[in-house]
């Protein structure tokens, strides 16, 4: 009679353990049924997936900064190329290109 008494009880939330793990694998088999691969997916030219025509160059004076000696001379550079960078950005900003939608 105990053992049923802690059986319902529950204690150790084992009859939970077990429908949520049911419930999950329910979910899971619907996913797959719906889930799309990328392969299904059509790609998309809008602002967020267009490259940047300046990153490669961002990217390059970052790299030859690294160049630099460390110390003072190293982190001159870096502000330089992030206050152009900062510049372009904002001279090339979406928001001034395209209407809002």
């Amino acid at each position: 009679k105990a053992y049923d008494l802690y059986d319902a009880m529950d204690l150790g939330q084992g009859h939970l353990r077990d429908r949520l793990q049911e419930e999950r694998r329910q979910e899971f088999r619907r996913g797959v049924q719906d889930r799309r691969t990328y392969r299904q997916l059509k790609p998309v030219q809008n602002v967020n997936t267009e490259r940047r025509p300046y990153l490669n160059d961002l990217k390059q004076a970052r790299l030859e900064c690294q160049l630099k000696p460390h110390g003072r001379q190293r982190s001159i550079c870096m502000d330089e190329v992030g206050n152009w960078a900062r510049k372009v950005m904002q001279s090339n900003a979406p928001s001034t290109r395209y209407p809002a939608q």
